[in-house]
């Protein structure tokens, strides 16, 4: 199993023990993590998020977004991504969010 593998599995057996499903953030992750090894991967870039993000090249940017937005928000793959690195946050996606109202607000 490689590092991202079991930083995957460690990240998903602690945050199903607090309750949580991630069903689809697994599926992603793993798809991601799969394009990295095929990629020959190392470590994770901004490039290289960006380009398995934006797969199909047809696709929806709310999609592109959406996946860009698992990985660099609910994943701890989003930890390997260096601090010094500037161009973290300069995606050019407005990452996907839920909006209220909340059930339990």
């Amino acid at each position: 199993m490689t590092s991202f593998r079991q930083t995957l599995a460690d990240y998903l057996s602690v945050r199903r023990a607090l309750g949580y499903k991630l069903e689809r953030d697994e599926k992603l992750l793993t798809q991601f993590i799969s394009y990295l090894e095929k990629q020959g991967a190392r470590h994770i870039s901004i490039q290289t998020a960006v380009a398995w993000a934006t797969l199909p090249g047809a696709g929806q940017p709310s999609w592109w977004s959406a996946r860009l937005s698992t990985i660099l928000e609910e994943s701890p793959v989003a930890r390997t991504f260096s601090p010094a690195r500037s161009d973290r946050l300069r995606t050019g996606f407005r990452l996907a969010r839920m909006s209220g109202p909340w059930a339990w607000t």
